[in-house]
């Protein structure tokens, strides 16, 4: 249980991306056992590195590019790394999502607009702005393990 006045004394800061889906992963699985979800999150907070060889199946040999090969793989090896930990993460937001079942907007399609229309109807944008002092009973408990308290 989180105590009143925790995060007052907390540094409000964000975590590197890896660090918060491996927290997020934890919460999900230990207090809602949201296991499916859980394991997209886990499996994004694991990616170190991603290897590519654009050259692997190219025919076309070029003998003096003045490094512009390497400097596009190591540009396309940072894209490929991100874009799976991105589509990982979006894979557990749609799944969170399913599980929700939040109810349809008449006038907006989609899961994703779904959720943001509900967002901005429940929640005040000051209440959980970054950097703002936020009382322990304002946040649900479980924010506590995001947090590493």
């Amino acid at each position: 249980m989180v105590q009143a006045g925790v995060f007052d004394a907390l540094e409000m800061k964000l975590l590197p991306l890896d660090k918060h889906c491996a927290r997020l992963s934890e919460a999900l699985t230990e207090l809602l056992y949201w296991n499916e979800v859980s394991d997209w999150l886990r499996l994004a907070s694991s990616i170190e590195t991603v290897e590519v060889n654009t050259a692997k199946y190219d025919r076309v040999f070029m003998c003096d590019d003045h490094g512009y090969g390497e400097a596009r793989d190591l540009l396309l090896r940072q894209f490929v790394e991100d874009f799976s930990v991105f589509s990982l993460v979006w894979g557990a937001l749609e799944g969170m999502l399913d599980r929700l079942k939040l109810p349809p907007q008449p006038s907006r399609k989609g899961k994703i607009s779904d959720a943001c229309f509900h967002l901005k109807s429940e929640f005040r944008s000051k209440t959980f702005c970054l950097g703002s002092t936020a009382r322990a009973s304002v946040l649900p408990p479980y924010f506590a393990v995001l947090h590493g308290l």
